[in-house]
């Protein structure tokens, strides 16, 4: 584990049998919109957090309670193939981290579902990927395996599965690794727009986790407007984050020291 990013569990539980979900800003914001909406649902518990002096220096505040950018949450809930898992995970952030971070990070979580977790049953990771043309409603999903056995349990839910094409950024990462190490990690993947935070793609991806968390119980229409909710919160946050800067005149002004 890179030395710099440390995993901090601020309550223990057995996730010997659990199921992580890992979502992190990408296209269209997805992947963090879906994991919120996950967490907020199913009243998930912060058991920690992962830390990082390259991470944004800044807080997320939700009720009041100020958190850092990059959380752990955690509850006991059946789900994963065949109800295999009984713990799931969700670690989630706001805040996409800078690209020299992103192989560190991914083997810290890596190591941390492998090892200090009690080797985690399965790994899904959230994404978006960007679509060809102007917005529409018919948007097509796609799932990813790193392993047979990931693949199996795709085509075991119907979900189509991509063929050729590029994941780029954690996700990327969490895959490639996934397979090279002979670990479990499936992708599910909707098509979003770049351009702005896409709340029915991330419906879209719910649907699809749906049918590995059956606790969920998916109800599109209600989760529409929920998403969209979760979407105006993240974008406040992001604003909120953005470092205020303000020019430097051209010249001192009258009484400043030459």
């Amino acid at each position: 584990m890179d030395r710099d990013i440390v995993i901090v569990e601020q309550k223990k539980v057995d996730l010997s049998n659990a199921l992580v979900v890992v979502g992190f800003p990408t296209v269209g914001l997805v992947s963090t919109i879906a994991a919120n909406y996950v967490v907020t649902s199913l009243g998930l518990e912060r058991i920690g957090a992962v830390y990082s002096n390259s991470f944004p220096p800044a807080a997320v505040v939700h009720d009041s309670i100020p958190m850092p950018p990059v959380r752990i949450y955690a509850s006991n809930i059946v789900c994963g193939p065949k109800g295999s898992c009984e713990e799931l995970v969700v670690i989630l952030s706001e805040f996409n981290p800078q690209p020299n971070l992103v192989k560190p990070l991914a083997d810290a979580i890596v190591e941390w579902c492998a090892t200090k977790a009690g080797k985690c049953r399965l790994i899904v990771t959230l994404e978006g990927i960007p679509m060809d043309g102007g917005p529409r409603e018919d948007l097509r999903t796609f799932g990813l395996g790193s392993t047979s056995k990931a693949r199996d349990i795709l085509g075991g839910y119907g979900i189509e599965q991509l063929q050729e094409g590029v994941v780029s950024g954690l996700s990327g990462v969490l895959l490639y690794e996934g397979e090279r190490l002979g670990i479990d990690v499936t992708c599910l993947l909707a098509e979003a727009s770049p351009n702005y935070p896409n709340a029915r793609a991330a419906a879209k991806v719910l649907e699809m986790l749906d049918k590995i968390i059956p606790a969920l119980h998916i109800d599109p229409q209600p989760l529409y407007l929920e998403a969209e909710k979760i979407e105006a919160q993240i974008k406040s946050h992001l604003e909120k984050a953005r470092p205020v800067t303000q020019p430097f005149p051209e010249s001192p002004p009258p009484g400043i020291y030459r």
